[in-house]
């Protein structure tokens, strides 16, 4: 392969590695035993535990409607607990 070919590849290869990574949303809803909305509940949006220290932790608090979203997390799997 020339060297013009390589750089383009090195190039391609830097700019896929730089490109924004999709975000998505999750939205929750907090009832109680009676299905009744729990509004102020505080919902956590964590990624499952990988050993590794995560810099992503979403808290939020429920409306009078009992519900939160969160947006723009990463595509991924994520424990949710209220």
């Amino acid at each position: 392969m020339s060297r013009i070919g390589f750089a383009i590849l090195f190039l391609a290869a830097i700019a896929v590695a730089q490109s924004p990574k999709p975000k998505g949303a999750v939205t929750v809803k907090v009832i109680d035993q009676q299905g009744n909305p729990v509004s102020e509940a505080v919902v956590r949006v964590n990624p499952p535990h990988t050993g590794a220290i995560s810099r992503v932790s979403n808290i939020c608090k429920t409306d009078s409607s009992g519900t939160c979203t969160r947006n723009d997390l990463p595509i991924g799997t994520y424990l949710v607990d209220a």
